[in-house]
């Protein structure tokens, strides 16, 4: 996906996108009643899809020409994300790290499955490891949920501490 970036590539980056069939195809499969997912469906003319990325693709690329950011030389580092399902939809929540010289980037992402692979529905903005250490996450959707056996023990740990206070 990285290599998709630059300022000759918005066909490539349009493709990773999801399209207007693809979302209509995600929105029957959404967990709803009908009159929900037709006002959804509204929402979005034909022109949406492509529009947007158009406008979010030139955002991108100027918020990397301000921080002289170089596409063709950024180096991947990690991909973090989370998958869940909601609304009957399994989704993806992460976030994408990649380097250019020194200097750290982030951008997270929000994608659907659908015919067996991910189209992203979003990336937020890019942010940069300056940016990344000011700002704390608190959204509570990107917390991470702890396994039963952490919750039973810190459950259990709550109660020796309460035994100890009598």
């Amino acid at each position: 996906m990285l290599s998709n970036f630059g300022p000759d590539s918005f066909e490539q980056y349009n493709a990773i996108f999801i399209n207007e069939k693809e979302f209509l195809i995600l929105v029957d499969q959404l967990w709803m009643d009908e009159e929900r997912k037709e006002l959804i469906r509204e929402e979005r003319d034909h022109t949406f899809f492509e529009e947007r990325n158009k406008n979010e693709f030139k955002d991108l690329i100027e918020e990397g020409n301000q921080l002289n950011l170089n596409w063709k030389k950024i180096e991947f580092e990690d991909f973090l994300y989370r998958i869940r399902f909601q609304n009957g939809i399994k989704e993806l929540k992460g976030e994408i790290y990649f380097k250019e010289g020194d200097e750290h980037f982030e951008i997270r992402v929000q994608a659907a499955f659908l015919s067996d692979e991910f189209h992203i529905l979003e990336l937020e903005r890019l942010k940069t490891s300056t940016d990344l250490l000011e700002v704390e996450d608190t959204e509570e959707d990107m917390r991470e949920i702890p396994a039963p056996e952490a919750i039973e023990r810190d459950a259990v740990e709550e109660s020796d501490i309460e035994e100890e206070n009598n």
